[in-house]
């Protein structure tokens, strides 16, 4: 055995230190290292997305659509885990007993016409509510009066107006603001009694995600229909903030005096209570307004903070339609809630854009220093405006916008911005988490957008032909009986017979 050892070791060592071994080391290298980068680049293109989202589908549509087993049990059972846990465990929640559909056949629109006038909704819509629903959807635009004389108008508007479970739909058109179909007039001014009705699609035109919340060119938020359902069908403490690393806020341009062409330099800083106040400065960047569209201008800051709730990582500025948007990234949660932080941790943040409106470094604040201490910044800018959102104790805690020296008298407050705050709710769970942190990237899990935020969801799960379902006819129809079907708010409410089949 000793010299079997002692003559495979000499043989390895002639090899390695032969001219032959280390070609080969060589080009093995190289050619592995170019396919690599090669695949990279490509990827990077998205020139794999679509081969990676038809096995993605391939594989997602491939699992069971039994709520009461776990995914893949049944298709790949080395995958069960209940010969490991003694219990199955899924993520899946059937709900379809709580959802009916309403819906207009060939049959409905040779009697009730089409599109339905405005008596006509209001009556079947009242009907409907009549049911004592939790909250009724309704699926069609009606921005505009039917007949457009607008002589009916005034009995869907009171219909409307009466039953505040009543949801409508809406849909905007970002690239073409006049093409946007709005809701109902009447509603126009209840952001609660309206859902965005728009989805996000990949590149392949197929829709994987479902739409959460949408924001319009001005920085307006807009609830998607399946949150502004799901929002009145569970109870308020099933709905809570998302923990999110972004701090976004929406400055319009004529509030701070900046003209079309302007060249500003900008700057942030982060000031926390927690280790010991620790102050987190970031270089500065140059951006030109451009009043239609500046291009987004960013600083990168490396991880210098203990807290990552403050750490600032990223800050950067972007102009779309004479609004400013001004956004911070850290390395945790921003605005964090009390129960996010460690017992070491306070809760008391406050967000610094600093903006140098005539890139002047002699007028305003100087970054190079704060009360009287040097910030260790290389390129300072002098601040002409101070852009804050205070966060302390779980609650905003002066969000304005100020200059040097005249904290107490703001140039205005209130604007509007986002974060993992409780006044702006965008996460739900039913049983668990449908998402619980921001995710970026390409593909079917894309969260973060310029337009809104996304949720990966079930696309292979239930069909409309999956619920309980009649036609307008049928619910009409007052001659006949009632069947229990658990569709309403009460025990003691029930739907319209199904008399025929739809068509």
């Amino acid at each position: 055995m000793a010299a079997y050892l002692i003559n495979w070791l000499s043989k390895t060592a002639k090899r390695v230190f032969s001219r032959k071994f280390w070609q080969e080391a060589f080009f093995t290298c190289a050619i592995g290292g170019v396919v690599f980068l090669a695949i990279w680049f490509l990827r990077d293109k998205q020139l794999f997305l679509g081969m990676e989202l038809y096995h993605h589908d391939k594989l997602h549509l491939a699992q069971s659509l039994d709520f009461s087993k776990p995914y893949l049990s049944t298709d790949f059972p080395w995958l069960d885990f209940r010969k490991k846990t003694g219990s199955w465990s899924s993520n899946r929640v059937d709900t379809k007993s709580n959802i009916v559909i309403v819906k207009g056949t060939e049959k409905d629109v040779r009697q009730f016409g089409w599109p339905l006038e405005d008596q006509t909704l209001a009556s079947i819509l009242d009907r409907i509510a009549s049911f004592e629903p939790k909250a009724i959807l309704l699926d069609i635009y009606r921005d505009i009066p039917v007949p457009r004389s607008g002589t009916q108008i005034h009995k869907l508007e009171e219909v409307l107006t009466n039953h505040t479970e009543i949801v409508t739909i809406r849909q905007i058109d970002l690239l073409d603001p006049e093409m946007t179909i709005d809701a109902p007039k009447v509603l126009r001014d209840d952001p609660a009694r309206i859902a965005e009705n728009s989805f996000a699609s990949d590149s392949d035109t197929t829709i994987r995600r479902g739409m959460l919340y949408m924001n319009d060119n001005e920085g307006a938020f807009h609830m998607s229909v399946a949150f502004q359902m799901v929002s009145r069908f569970l109870p308020d403490d099933w709905i809570g903030a998302a923990p999110s690393p972004l701090l976004t806020a929406y400055i319009p341009l004529a509030d701070l005096g900046v003209t079309n062409g302007q060249a500003i330099r900008f700057a942030a800083f982060q000031e926390g209570a927690s280790d010991d106040w620790a102050i987190d400065w970031t270089e500065s960047a140059k951006a030109t307004i451009v009043s239609s569209n500046t291009p987004l201008a960013e600083i990168r800051d490396s991880r210098d903070m203990e807290d990552p709730h403050g750490d600032l990582r990223r800050v950067s500025i972007q102009v779309e339609e004479d609004v400013m948007t001004l956004q911070m990234m850290v390395d945790a949660n921003i605005l964090p809630a009390s129960n996010n932080l460690s017992k070491n941790q306070v809760n008391r943040y406050y967000f610094h854009w600093l903006l140098d409106l005539d890139s002047n470094v002699d007028t305003g604040l100087n970054s190079s220093q704060y009360d009287g201490a040097a910030t260790g910044v290389r390129d300072p800018i002098g601040a002409d405006v101070i852009i804050q959102v205070g966060w302390r104790d779980g609650a905003t805690d002066g969000v304005k916008a100020y200059r040097p020296g005249e904290e107490d008298k703001p140039l205005f407050e209130d604007f509007s911005y986002t974060g993992s705050n409780p006044d702006y709710p965008f996460r739900f769970q039913i049983g668990k988490s449908v998402y619980n942190r921001l995710e970026s990237g390409d593909g079917p899990y894309v969260g973060v957008e310029l337009s809104g935020y996304t949720y990966p969801f079930d696309y292979k799960g239930s069909r409309g032909g999956d619920f309980s379902s009649f036609t307008i006819a049928q619910v009409m129809d007052d001659g006949k009986e009632k069947e229990n079907i658990r569709c309403c708010n009460s025990s003691s409410c029930r739907c319209p017979r199904a008399a025929e089949k739809a068509d």
